[in-house]
C-alpha cells in the first residue's frame, strides 16, 4: 500500500497564485478595450445628459456608416442616412464604413442637435481642422443618402451629383431608398 504524505498541499493551492494572476490581467486587459466605450448608450431607455457647450471634440470610433463614439457618447449623424447590415443597398455596408473609418483618422467636433435617435445623439459633425460637414463629405462619396425629414434637404444636391457621377453606391442603385 502506498504512503500518503500528511503534509502535501493540494494542487488547488498550488495553482491559485498563478490563477490569481490570470484573472487580474484579463480583467485588466477588460478594463483597458472598454475605457471609452459608452455603456448601454443604445439602449431606447438611455438618458443623455449633453455637455455644457454641448460640443465633443477629439478622434471618434466609428460604429457605423453614419453612427460613432466621441467623448464618451454614441452620435448619429444628423440629415443622413447609410446604408446597414440589412435593408436597402446593404451589399455597400462595408464599403460605408471603409468610408467612415478614412474620416475618423482625423479630429471631428460634434455638436448635439438635441435630438436623440435610439439613445444616440444626434449631431451635426465637422472635421475640427477645417470645419468640413462630415455627413455631407460621406454622402459627396456616395455611401449616404440625404434623409429630408430631418435634414430639410440640406444634402440632396451633393446626393444628386454622386448619383450622376456614379460614385459609391450609385454606381449600381439609381433611387435613394429614403
Amino acid at each position: 500500500m502506498p504512503k500518503l504524505k500528511a503534509n502535501r498541499k493540494s494542487r488547488w493551492f498550488e495553482m491559485k497564485p498563478i490563477t490569481l494572476i490570470v484573472l487580474l490581467g484579463l480583467l485588466i486587459i477588460y478594463g483597458f478595450v472598454n475605457r471609452n466605450r459608452p455603456s448601454d448608450i443604445d439602449s431606447p431607455n438611455t438618458i443623455i445628459t449633453p455637455t455644457k457647450s454641448n460640443a465633443f471634440t477629439g478622434f471618434p470610433s466609428p460604429v457605423d456608416a453614419d453612427t460613432v463614439d466621441l467623448g464618451g457618447y454614441r452620435h448619429r449623424l444628423a440629415g443622413i442616412d447609410a446604408p446597414d447590415r440589412t435593408g436597402p443597398a446593404s451589399e455597400y455596408f462595408q464599403s460605408a464604413n471603409t468610408v467612415m473609418k478614412t474620416a475618423i483618422k482625423v479630429e471631428w467636433t460634434c455638436t448635439d442637435t438635441g435630438a436623440r435617435s435610439r439613445g444616440r445623439i444626434v449631431s451635426q459633425c465637422v472635421f475640427t481642422e477645417n470645419g468640413g460637414d462630415v455627413a455631407a463629405w460621406i454622402v459627396e462619396a456616395g455611401y449616404a443618402v440625404d434623409w429630408p425629414e430631418f435634414s430639410g434637404g440640406k444634402y440632396k444636391a451633393l446626393e444628386d451629383e454622386a448619383r450622376l457621377a456614379k460614385r459609391g453606391m450609385w454606381q449600381t442603385i439609381t433611387v435613394s431608398w429614403r
